[in-house]
């Protein structure tokens, strides 16, 4: 077998990578204004929606807990008969 250091090695050009004017520079910040938005919008929706589902849950377990304080406990009791009465 082979050592698992033997992989190829992967090496980014960063000279043509990296934007070389003026207007590469400002698409590149723009990319990443608009990257960070659409992440700062993902986390506020998902913020969100586990904040409705906290009050959800804290709603229906407080809903359950004051219907299980009038809810009779045990089972209904029947006098007793015979098989003789049958």
């Amino acid at each position: 077998m082979s050592d698992p250091f033997d992989r190829p090695r992967i090496y980014i050009n960063w000279a043509r990578v990296r934007p070389t004017s003026l207007r590469g520079w400002l698409l590149a910040v723009c990319w990443l204004v608009v990257v960070l938005a659409v992440v700062a919008l993902i986390m506020a929706v998902a913020s969100t929606l586990f904040i409705i589902g906290i009050v959800v849950s804290i709603v229906s377990a407080t809903i359950w807990f004051i219907s299980s304080l009038f809810q009779r406990r045990g089972r209904d009791v029947i006098p007793y008969r015979d098989d003789q009465d049958a």
